[in-house]
C-alpha cells in the first residue's frame, strides 16, 4: 500500500522526529459507522522510545497526551491522502477554536507493550474556502486492551 506518513505538500505534512507516534496508516475513505472515513493507525513500541525515560521517576509510560498527538497524526495522513486542503493557499494544520474533546481514559502503554493501536471514525467534514475541519471518534488499545476513548476529536486546515 502507499505510505501515507511520507505523503504531504510542502506546505502541510505530518512532523516528524520525536513528533512521530504512528508506524502505519489505513485509511478507508468511504468505510467507519458514518461512511465518512475510517482510519487504522499502529506503532510498534521501542522500550527505549524517548518519552519513556521523560516520564514521572520509575514510572516509564507513554504520557497520554502523546497517544492523543498519534490520533491527530493519523487524521492529519487521512486529510493529506484525501487531499483535503488542496484548495487552500499554502494550508497548514491548526486546531478548532473552542471545541470540547471529550476523552476517557483507561490505561498505559509501557515499554514491555509489543504495539499500540488506533482506529478513528470519521463523524464530520467540513469543507469552506478558507479552512477544512475533521472531526472523529477513536480509540486506541494496546495488545489486548482498549485504553483512550477520544470523541470529538478533531483537526482544521487553514489557508497560510
Amino acid at each position: 500500500g502507499k505510505n501515507l506518513l511520507a505523503k504531504g505538500a510542502p506546505h502541510y505534512r505530518l512532523a516528524g522526529g520525536q513528533l512521530n507516534f504512528i508506524d502505519k496508516v489505513l485509511v478507508i475513505p468511504d468505510g467507519g459507522r458514518n461512511g465518512k472515513g475510517y482510519i487504522y493507525a499502529e506503532r510498534t513500541v521501542d522500550p527505549s522510545d524517548w518519552f519513556f525515560s521523560c516520564h514521572f521517576y520509575q514510572d516509564p509510560v507513554m504520557p497520554g497526551s502523546l497517544g492523543v498527538e498519534a490520533i491527530i497524526e493519523a487524521m492529519q495522513a487521512f486529510a493529506l491522502d484525501q487531499n483535503l486542503g488542496s484548495h487552500l493557499q499554502n494550508p497548514h494544520f491548526t486546531h478548532m477554536d473552542n471545541h470540547q474533546v471529550v476523552w476517557m481514559y483507561r490505561g498505559q502503554v509501557t515499554p514491555n507493550d509489543p504495539q499500540m493501536y488506533l482506529e478513528i471514525d470519521i463523524t464530520d467534514i467540513d469543507s469552506t474556502a478558507e479552512q477544512v475541519t475533521v472531526i472523529g471518534a477513536a480509540s486506541l488499545w494496546k495488545t489486548g486492551m482498549r485504553i483512550y476513548e477520544v470523541k470529538d476529536i478533531s483537526i482544521r486546515l487553514v489557508n497560510g
